[in-house]
């Protein structure tokens, strides 16, 4: 059975409804994203800054983690998904080595 929001509304469709309220746009890479991922699994977003490439993840995948060093940008990330479980925002920079800037 399909995972739905309150019994009404499946959540990968919910999502597809927000990006069209949010006029958030579709990233180029957006048809590949899926493709590339495919249906389900774990997507990760680096630098995730706004969160489109997160949203555009959240309507297919089972689970995004997503990555933003600014602690102000991940905080209005985490407001924009509100309480979606699959989505993790880190306020954190990834690099291949420790440091700060």
């Amino acid at each position: 059975m399909r995972e739905t929001v309150k019994g009404l509304i499946p959540r990968r469709l919910l999502w597809r409804m927000r990006l069209r309220r949010w006029h958030i746009e579709r990233p180029l890479e957006a048809p590949v994203l899926k493709e590339l991922y495919g249906s389900g699994g774990t997507c990760v977003d680096v630098g995730a800054a706004q969160g489109v490439y997160t949203i555009h993840m959240l309507s297919f995948a089972e689970a995004v983690w997503s990555f933003e060093p600014r602690p102000d940008a991940a905080a209005a990330l985490v407001a924009v998904i509100g309480d979606d479980s699959r989505a993790h925002v880190e306020a954190v920079a990834l690099s291949d080595h420790a440091g700060r800037s």
